[in-house]
């Protein structure tokens, strides 16, 4: 599975990053991860997720929301919202090979996540490009990704 090696400080700003984004969005949680379905960083109150299965089952859905998109003509999904009453979710494309998932309830709305997470994601683009160069390891594979749902 792909792993994004970067510097200790880059590391730091992309968690202060995710953190300030809970605080000031009231969001319950965030993820930041690979298209490979590896987790990179989280922040908030998704104690009770585990970030690996979490980030793999997210590459599964974005790859089967690609996949309806393909014949309408998009080759990327840029976000995706899903609303499970309660609880919501909006993931959204960093860049290339990176996704953010946020996960909300009633503290905030889809508005204000929408508009903190445009900043976020320009923000975390540009310190994920300076260590673009320094990704080592291979993709999950579709049968990994079908693996962990059996």
């Amino acid at each position: 599975m792909g792993v994004l090696v970067s510097s200790e400080h880059a590391q730091l700003q992309i968690q202060e990053a995710l953190d300030a984004f809970v605080r000031e969005s009231h969001a319950v949680g965030i993820q930041l991860c690979e298209r490979s379905g590896a987790s990179l960083a989280i922040s908030g109150d998704l104690f009770r997720v585990d970030p690996g299965r979490f980030a793999a089952s997210l590459a599964g859905l974005l790859a089967s929301a690609q996949g309806v998109m393909r014949p309408l003509g998009r080759e990327q999904v840029e976000s995706l919202h899903i609303d499970a009453g309660e609880v919501k979710l909006l993931s959204a494309l960093v860049k290339p090979g990176f996704t953010l998932v946020v996960v909300f309830d009633a503290r905030s709305s889809l508005g204000v996540v929408r508009w903190r997470l445009a900043s976020l994601v320009s923000r975390l683009g540009s310190l994920l490009g300076a260590n673009e160069h320094q990704r080592i390891g291979s993709p999950i594979t579709d049968e990994e990704i079908e693996n962990l749902f059996s």
